[in-house]
């Protein structure tokens, strides 16, 4: 029985050794080009934080607080789930961009270029990691900002005054004056005359019967 028969190669040719030699550079070089991926997300992230934290893109009510109490909580809710998916996808960049904190035990210590690809891989798995909580932090801050702009405003009482002619007014009592009350009304503000006043009333809001 005869065994295998094992022969030289043929030599290589300078086409093979370029195309070695490419293909070393493009592996040596694989870290160093994931890890400035990870860079560039991560100081794309830091302008998303900086407007979850200043709260800075919401041009429409100063404040939460101006909202109806429930609608503020969601709001608050949002923004503390952005602010947390924003902290955790910059640490995976951090992660990605600069490596491990914790240095490699000696039983796993392997050749540099086994080293880098193995970091190469696990900075790969940080970075998608990381752009999925980046998104879910947009996502979250865009829907703080839809509740903030378009919820409910926070109802506060106010007076319902009905005039001799049987005209009904209702907002909040700015001042009073002279005999004379100016109320803020949803159409701007109203000055009447308390003594042509028929009615007077508190009422919880003033939206629409």
């Amino acid at each position: 029985m005869s065994g295998i028969v094992l022969r030289p190669a043929a030599p290589a040719t300078p086409a093979d050794l370029l195309e070695a030699r490419e293909r070393y550079t493009l592996l040596r070089a694989e870290l160093d080009r994931v890890r400035a991926v990870a860079t560039a997300w991560r100081n794309g992230l830091g302008g998303l934080l900086v407007a979850i934290v200043g709260f800075s893109v919401i041009k429409g009510r100063s404040d939460i607080g101006q909202l109806d109490h429930e609608w503020a909580k969601a709001a608050g809710g949002l923004l503390l789930a952005a602010l947390l998916c924003g902290t955790c996808s910059a640490l995976l960049f951090v992660r990605a961009a600069s490596g491990a904190t914790r240095p490699t035990p000696m039983s796993l210590a392997r050749t540099p270029m086994v080293a880098d690809r193995e970091e190469a891989r696990k900075s790969r798995t940080a970075i998608t990691r990381g752009i999925t909580t980046a998104i879910a932090c947009g996502a979250f801050l865009i829907n703080a900002v839809a509740v903030t702009w378009y919820g409910p405003p926070n109802k506060q009482p106010g007076l319902e005054l009905t005039t001799s002619g049987g005209t009904t007014f209702c907002g909040n009592p700015k001042k009073v004056d002279r005999g004379e009350i100016t109320l803020t009304t949803n159409a701007g503000e109203v000055t009447l005359n308390l003594a042509d006043t028929l009615t007077l009333r508190a009422v919880a809001d003033c939206a629409p019967r």
